[in-house]
């Protein structure tokens, strides 16, 4: 994850090498969602101060977290199969190598949701803008994975961050109001 952070086209070359065996969304994606509900359970308790619901509050919050996290994942990696599609320029391998590039990708998104869950409300634009450094990682994957000239791989590049950014967030409020009937 670190790599991926901070020098994404070591990253990249080591998830290009990957063998298909490694079951890559176990190992990585769901851990990093499981630390964000994690992190969010123990918030919500700690600061719940109702002894008789907090349970409840914290897993309706981590449930909700969850279902923008996951519904976030799979709809952007739905997008990015539909532009491979598309495209059909892709020097990608197989689609589960598509997959990766996806949860790879959202790894900044993850661990912006987290810092969001740790710090205080005035430090959200911190954690966004930790967010918003998925658009660096994702073009260096893509310039590595897809064939399909600069302007479509920026554009490719671009309504995936975007995608990835604004997806959990819409995913959430739209979870709640059905919640809330």
């Amino acid at each position: 994850m670190f790599l991926l952070l901070f020098s994404p086209a070591k990253a990249w070359e080591g998830v290009e090498q990957e063998e298909q065996s490694i079951n890559w969304l176990a190992d990585y994606v769901y851990p990093l969602m499981g630390f964000c509900g994690l992190a969010l359970f123990l918030k919500v308790i700690w600061l719940t101060e109702s002894e008789t619901s907090v349970f409840q509050l914290a897993m309706l919050a981590c449930c909700k977290l969850f279902v923008a996290l996951f519904g976030s994942y799979f709809l952007v990696a739905f997008v990015a199969k539909k532009l491979l599609v598309r495209f059909g320029k892709a020097a990608c391998k197989t689609v589960m190598h598509l997959s990766a590039i996806v949860g790879y990708g959202m790894t900044p998104i993850f661990l912006g949701t987290f810092v969001a869950i740790l710090l205080p409300h005035e430090w959200f634009f911190c954690a966004l803008g930790i967010q918003c450094y998925t658009l660096y990682v994702l073009s260096v994957g893509i310039k590595r994975w897809f064939d399909a000239g600069v302007v479509v791989e920026f554009l490719i590049t671009s309504f995936l961050s975007i995608l990835m950014i604004g997806s959990p967030f819409l995913i959430s409020f739209v979870f709640e109001k059905l919640m809330n009937g």
